[in-house]
């Protein structure tokens, strides 16, 4: 898969729970679930996600709504977990580019795919795993 296009499924895969609240708000949520099966199924939806995510843009907009874009909040080190030793974890598909460092045993999750994440590959020898 091209480069530009992992960034893309990156970019959904971190923003799939605000995707769902707010398609949900626009009513677009039978919309948002016949994507995620489809996304689950191995369908190309790219175009789609990028289409609803525009549609809500635009609706929330025209309502007054800001919508807050910091798609890289989740890679963010919350205070309890700084000092403790983390290793990064990849799509378990290799379907995007999202890395998001996590503790060894306590894999992330990847939202879209609802499977859990899989450590990277230069770091599975690591002693900690």
């Amino acid at each position: 898969m091209p480069e530009d296009r992992r960034k893309l499924w990156a970019d959904i895969c971190i923003r799939l729970p605000r995707i769902h609240d707010e398609a949900t708000v626009v009513q677009e949520r039978d919309r948002y679930e016949r994507l995620l099966a489809d996304t689950r199924a191995g369908l190309d939806t790219l175009d789609g996600w990028n289409a609803l995510t525009r549609k809500i843009d635009q609706l929330l907009r025209n309502a007054g709504t800001q919508v807050i874009r910091d798609g890289d909040s989740a890679s963010r080190t919350p205070s309890w977990l700084r000092g403790q030793v983390r290793v990064p974890h990849q799509c378990p598909f290799d379907h995007c580019d999202r890395r998001v460092m996590a503790a060894p045993g306590n894999a992330p999750s990847c939202a879209l795919f609802a499977a859990r994440m899989d450590p990277e590959e230069s770091r599975r020898d690591s002693p900690f795993e």
